[in-house]
């Protein structure tokens, strides 16, 4: 399972949209050329050419201000089929849904996300498929009510009439999100009681590499496999030399909060017997190593609390007992325990002996100083928009061809596809 992000190189990308634009283009005008010759003989490859022609003129004489004239129109026209009443909906959805969504034995941090997925999901059920409807029934109903003569006998050419309907809708349903998203943001703050208003952040989580050794304390590639069908987590043996070993790149001090290195975790348990359980959990450490200076530096015993976030603020100054030259020595964590390099290892070990700990990369990060909630929230409020101007595209592009119902399920076709073919252009 992929996290990172996967970093994107500008003119790579344009490079691979020209190569895959043009080989499409190819392919489509070989496809024409052999249809205009099968139907109308050596006049259909005239007509392909003259085609190609008549939209490169219609490309050099683009005017801006007919395609603003025709978006406004499309706005108009989509306000007049009571677009708007999508607000009813939204609004009736968020006066009930604090009855069903609180919960006093909820823990804070899970009723949070309980409130931001509700906001993000009804934003985009609501708003993603309303614009669906409108982009592919919008051509089709004026060509079948004839209202589009009404237009196209008017000084402007065809493809400004798709660019038109494009920036109109796009920009109907960007009020509509924007609207919609700041009265979510106001919903989700007022929801939220002030005893947890300071979970209501947008974390900057910094992750690592991890490997693993065995109970041996020698290299492997992935720790024990308790049995689990989802190999997500591998586990070390408790009590014994067994470590899972992060490495975080590019530490320095400005990751600190208040002067403070913030560790948080949430590893998984497996017991093989019942042990302690007026402890809370099972215990384990952080050992913080630096090979160039041959220093090993652990923390305290932790107890690591299932099912919620273990968060660890280590002082940047703290003592190494095992230090050689004394006991008490006192180091600095970004100057003695981030090696050369800028990296910081911290190895991970069970105490408890019988007892095992899951762990994978996502399991442990080093939290940096947090950003207001309302940066994260945008970000997610702009990945719904995305997603909406790409289907707008698409269903006004398609509605030129086809009737509606088949521009809609064409264009929900080639959306799915995507969304489930993700993981595989990932790896591509």
């Amino acid at each position: 399972m992929s996290f990172d992000p996967i970093p994107y190189d500008t003119f790579s990308a344009f490079i691979h949209f020209l190569s895959v634009f043009g080989s499409a283009m190819l392919l489509a005008l070989i496809v024409c050329l052999i249809v205009g010759v099968i139907t109308r003989g050596t006049k259909g490859i005239t007509d392909v050419f003259m085609a190609i022609g008549d939209f490169f003129v219609q490309i050099f004489h683009l005017s801006c201000r007919r395609i603003w004239s025709l978006s406004v129109l499309t706005i108009r026209e989509s306000l007049r089929q009571k677009i708007l009443f999508v607000f009813i909906i939204f609004a009736v959805l968020f006066m009930f849904a604090g009855w069903f969504l609180s919960g006093a034995a909820d823990r804070p941090d899970l009723q949070i996300q309980s409130y931001i997925d509700f906001v993000l999901k009804a934003i985009s059920w609501l708003v993603i498929p309303i614009m669906l409807l409108l982009a592919c029934w919008s051509l089709p109903e004026d060509i079948r009510l004839r209202t589009i003569h009404t237009v196209v006998t008017k000084p402007t050419y065809r493809i400004e009439i798709v660019m038109g309907r494009m920036l109109g809708f796009t920009l109907l349903g960007s009020v509509i999100l924007l609207v919609m998203g700041t009265v979510g943001y106001i919903w989700i703050n007022r929801q939220v009681p002030e005893s947890a208003q300071y979970q209501l952040v947008s974390k900057v989580p910094v992750y690592g590499k991890i490997a693993f050794t065995d109970r041996e304390g020698a290299p492997t590639t992935a720790g024990i496999n308790v049995g689990d069908v989802w190999m997500y987590r591998s586990y070390i043996e408790g009590a014994t030399k067994a470590r899972a070993i992060y490495t975080f790149e590019g530490i320095d001090p400005g990751d600190a909060i208040d002067d403070k290195l913030v560790l948080q975790s949430s590893f998984e348990a497996f017991r093989t017997h019942k042990g302690n359980m007026e402890k809370g959990g099972i215990l384990y450490q952080f050992i913080f190593v630096n090979e160039d200076k041959n220093l090993r530096v652990p923390t305290r015993p932790l107890v690591n609390k299932e099912y919620s976030e273990n968060v660890l603020e280590v002082n940047r100054k703290i003592k190494d007992d095992d230090a050689e030259g004394g006991e008490g020595v006192e180091l600095d964590i970004f100057d003695d325990l981030v090696d050369k390099d800028g990296n910081l290892t911290v190895e991970v070990q069970c105490l408890e002996a019988g007892q095992l700990l899951g762990m994978a990369r996502p399991d442990l990060f080093v939290r940096t100083p947090d950003r207001a909630f309302v940066v994260g929230y945008s970000k997610a409020v702009l990945g719904i928009w995305m997603p909406m101007v790409l289907v707008i595209m698409l269903g006004v592009t398609i509605s030129c061809f086809v009737k509606g119902p088949v521009a809609i399920l064409t264009t929900l076709t080639v959306v799915m596809v995507g969304f489930m073919s993700k993981e595989y252009m990932n790896e591509v």
